[in-house]
């Protein structure tokens, strides 16, 4: 669940990704995903993406409410997202791994180990090292 930069909401839960108007109306379904959708996070340039149970990434355009990139890789669900300040993606999974992607050559740069149990939690902070929090009960930063 997050807000977006025009206020509206969007939201997972089941397979599918919805935005909603903050008057509680459903103004958009976006459907690629094949389980639920747990993860969801707004790019600086508009672009929203997803992530769940399916394993899968999903770029979404949401003026034209097309699927523009999907990304796969991950051996388990994907549970959280978060960008560098370059623009690339990074995800964490119950795979226990985080990855890297670059969404202008739509490719997976880096797979990043240390945690083992699943990575539930990815934020960047304020120095642009990511932090993250895993069922393995530990926190890791990661430059």
């Amino acid at each position: 669940l997050i807000q977006l930069q025009d206020e509206r909401i969007c939201s997972g839960g089941d397979n599918d990704l919805r935005v909603w108007r903050l008057d509680g109306t459903c103004e958009q379904v976006l459907r690629g995903h094949t389980n639920s959708v747990v993860a969801v996070y707004q790019m600086n340039d508009g672009l929203v993406c997803s992530a769940g149970m399916d394993k899968m990434i999903r770029v979404w355009n949401l003026r034209t409410g097309s699927n523009i990139m999907t990304f796969a890789g991950h051996n388990d669900s994907v549970f959280t997202l978060c960008a560098l300040p370059d623009g690339r993606l990074v995800s964490g999974s119950a795979d226990n791994t985080l990855r890297v992607w670059n969404l202008s050559t739509q490719k997976c740069e880096m797979v990043i180990k240390g945690h083992t149990n699943c990575v539930q939690f990815a934020i960047l902070l304020w120095d642009g090292t990511i932090c993250t929090a895993s069922w393995d009960k530990t926190l890791r930063t990661f430059n």
